[in-house]
């Protein structure tokens, strides 16, 4: 087991194996935007007995050192069987304490969805839509969608919605997802890292950016990179007031088309809670990423802490920072607020089952 990266002049060759099989986070292109703010560095964790790799980026908070997995890992692109998942992560983690390379392993995001959660480790039941996009027909595909979002698209195509793409719709695509976010006191990507996102990934076409258009009015953006293996619906922004309802399905059905039509496998929409959200903005925006006629991928999000004594002493640090600003306690990450459903949902200590 070795931790290499494309500067590595020892053991870089071992990446030359990466193509169109891998997702985007295993190339070249989106290990140059990771790394080009330098504020992080991507390595990539490489069994050279089965030819297995990972990529990890690692970071730091003043002293501490951080490192999240991008993806699960895989051989030839494809993933692995958990027990087999479960050794390479118990390897990784320990070249990586070995190392002194992190003090803790944080949440991945949520494209990143493993088959196993290591021992140790405190993790959540998460999942994704995927629609699989090798077998079916463009017909199909339509055919498969619900009722709702067959309508809506209609709707989008009556009102003459339009849907552009590439560099000259970056700038309305970023304010969409940005306002979005904000909208939903999400964090999201600063102009600069949006930007030269699509730039490092767009000279070898792995990124698409597209927006619905009304007339002159932007009504959706998407930013969707990818590879013939699988593209991710990375970022979708729509406007706080939606005057054509159909036009965020008509956006993402005109992407995965297009998609399609590029030899793309698999469209991953990126996340969903299997808890219960139920009367939420998740129930809504689940929903919707279900009418395209996807199958729930079910997994794990998982974080570890490497260093325990290093990790007790950073959150008591963040948490008096917090104090003083006025803040009250830090935020949790999806994994707390999912264990804190399940503890609210637990009968009390001695309850009585109904």
């Amino acid at each position: 087991m070795l931790l290499t990266d494309y500067n590595d002049a020892h053991h870089g060759g071992v990446l030359s194996r990466i193509d169109e099989r891998y997702p985007v986070f295993f190339g070249k292109p989106y290990s140059s935007f990771v790394t080009g703010s330098g504020r992080h560095r991507l390595v990539f964790a490489f069994s050279e007995t089965d030819s297995i790799c990972a990529p990890l980026r690692l970071s730091k908070v003043r002293f501490f050192k951080l490192a999240q997995f991008e993806y699960p890992p895989v051989r030839d692109g494809e993933r692995l069987q958990p027990a087999e998942e479960a050794r390479f992560l118990k390897e990784t983690v320990s070249l990586l304490k070995r190392g002194g390379l992190c003090h803790r392993l944080v949440q991945p995001p949520t494209h990143c969805l493993f088959g196993v959660a290591p021992e140790g480790s405190v993790s959540c039941r998460f999942g994704s839509y995927v629609l699989d996009l090798r077998a079916s027909s463009e017909k199909q595909l339509l055919a498969g969608l619900s009722k709702d979002h067959r309508r809506g698209i209609r709707q989008a195509w009556e009102r003459a919605v339009r849907v552009e793409f590439g560099l000259p719709v970056l700038e309305d695509c970023f304010r969409l997802c940005a306002e979005t976010m904000k909208r939903s006191k999400m964090w999201f990507m600063s102009r600069e890292d949006f930007f030269s996102f699509y730039q490092h990934l767009g000279p070898s076409e792995q990124i698409l950016c597209a927006v619905a258009y009304d007339g002159a009015q932007p009504l959706g953006g998407l930013l969707v990179p990818f590879t013939k293996a699988r593209a991710f619906a990375m970022a979708n922004g729509i406007p706080a007031q939606m005057s054509v309802p159909g036009a965020n399905k008509l956006l993402q059905w005109e992407a995965i088309c297009h998609l399609r039509r590029r030899g793309v496998e698999r469209y991953d929409f990126v996340g969903a809670r299997l808890s219960d959200v139920h009367g939420s903005k998740l129930e809504e925006i689940q929903r919707f990423k279900a009418g395209f006629g996807c199958r729930l991928q079910e997994g794990f999000l998982w974080k570890l802490d490497v260093n325990r004594s290093m990790c007790r002493l950073f959150d008591f640090m963040v948490a008096v920072l917090w104090q003083l600003r006025g803040m009250g306690k830090p935020k949790g990450d999806i994994i707390d607020q999912e264990l804190g459903k399940q503890a609210l949902a637990a009968p009390a200590p001695g309850a009585i089952p109904p």
